[in-house]
């Protein structure tokens, strides 16, 4: 039985050997397998990558493109990239593909608008200067000028360098400053008007279209507008005065006016943007603001607040002089945009023997700065002296939530990136 029992006892445990042994290679195999499967999968993701950096670059380059790749050859597999449409959002797909294993990335891509800036200037002919506070996102598309101490609660940025003066030479950058930053202030008029064609307002001159013309726009808390009309003929005359609701006025938010001006004020009950264009007239595509525009419901102590507007002019926008602005501080509440002026008061406002605040809810964009005070040195120091402060409160819904169809910047940015 000695015998017996001590060979079962060799088969028994030869066995067991062969079992682990068996077991232990195809561990082994599986964990090979394994290995050539991540390695795959992770050529394929990296691919896919690739392909969607390719493809938001192109979108970089030309915000039509829309071709897409198909079988790229690429770094041992292929990517095939397409992009579709939505509004305007641009999804751009790649799948990478390496040796039968495939990977997905998608990117959501659009426009930024420049309503997200608390203030943006192509270059500087008026200095930001002891007294003024802004905040919210600050960039120049040149060198940065300072006169004495602002300060900047928002990231500031620009595209040549700072140039300090004043008494003292001390800007406060408290959200920070960076250089080298290049964006462009372009933007096309033709989709607003198209878009204020089909469901919004539109006012130009119906004779001929040969006179420049000016709107007057009220805009009133109950939601309605009162407008009039006048055509540059030498006549100045303007007609009666019509009150509408802004739903029926313009549907879809978007008021434009073709070759002429602007006279503006009010309290703004929803979502608006009002253009005033050029045509090539040198005497149109100006904006007046004649008294406080303010919103019915204060984003500072409403942050749900719906109101909102935006103020687009291919020329100046200006603080008009008049009994209601005089001697006054003055509010504005919104984005406004001048795409080859500047955005500030008349220089009777400027000189004016009065100190005033010019309050801000929203942010400036503009082709350049332009001064709202006179000032003069008080204890040693540049202070303004007359006309008006700036006090500016940077609206935090102009981050994701803009007046309809405003201005947005030459390139796409990444919204969401899914792998």
């Amino acid at each position: 039985m000695g015998g017996k029992a001590s060979v079962l006892m060799v088969l028994g445990f030869s066995m067991i050997m062969l079992v682990i042994t068996y077991n232990y290679t195809q561990l082994t195999v599986g964990a090979v397998d394994n290995d050539v499967l991540y390695y795959k999968e992770t050529v394929a993701h990296n691919i896919a990558i690739s392909g969607a950096n390719i493809g938001a670059n192109q979108l970089f380059l030309s915000k039509t493109w829309s071709s897409g790749f198909t079988n790229v050859p690429f770094n041992g597999g292929q990517f095939t990239v397409s992009v579709t449409t939505s509004g305007e959002m641009k999804t751009v797909t790649s799948v990478g593909t390496y040796e039968g294993v495939s990977k997905t990335v998608r990117v959501i891509l659009r426009p930024s608008y420049f309503a997200k800036f608390g203030n943006f200037y192509s270059g500087m002919s008026a200095q930001p200067a002891t007294g003024d506070t802004f905040f919210g996102p600050f960039h120049v598309n040149s060198t940065m000028y300072t006169y004495g101490t602002p300060v900047f609660w928002g990231k500031t940025t620009s595209k040549g360098n700072l140039s300090m003066s004043g008494s003292p030479k001390d800007p406060k950058f408290y959200g920070g400053y960076e250089t080298g930053v290049d964006i462009p202030l372009e933007f096309d008029t033709t989709g607003m008007r198209s878009a204020a064609q089909t469901s919004g307002k539109i006012f130009m001159d119906t004779l001929n279209k040969k006179y420049d013309i000016n709107i007057s726009l009220e805009f009133n808390a109950d939601a309605t507008v009162t407008w009039s009309y006048s055509r540059n003929d030498g006549k100045n005359k303007w007609t009666t005065p019509i009150t509408e609701t802004l739903n029926t006025f313009a549907p879809n938010g978007i008021i434009y006016i073709e070759k002429g001006n602007l006279f503006v004020k009010g309290t703004v009950n929803g979502r608006y943007t009002v253009v005033a264009s050029s045509r090539g007239s040198s005497k149109s595509g100006f904006v007046y603001q004649q008294d406080d525009l303010i919103y019915a419901s204060d984003p500072v102590t409403n942050p749900a607040s719906t109101d909102i507007l935006g103020i687009v002019a291919e020329r100046d926008v200006r603080i008009e002089d008049n009994a209601d602005t005089r001697g006054q501080d003055v509010k504005t509440h919104a984005s406004v945009f001048s795409l080859n002026g500047s955005v500030g008061p008349v220089d009777a406002l400027i000189t004016q023997p009065f100190l005033g605040t010019w309050e801000i809810i929203g942010g400036i964009i503009a082709k350049t700065t332009r001064a709202t005070a006179t000032y003069g040195t008080v204890s040693g120091k540049s202070v303004p002296v007359k006309g008006l402060k700036v006090k500016h409160i940077y609206d935090e819904r102009f981050r994701d939530y803009v007046p309809p169809y405003y201005p947005n910047t030459k390139h796409y940015e990444v919204v969401s990136w899914f792998e």
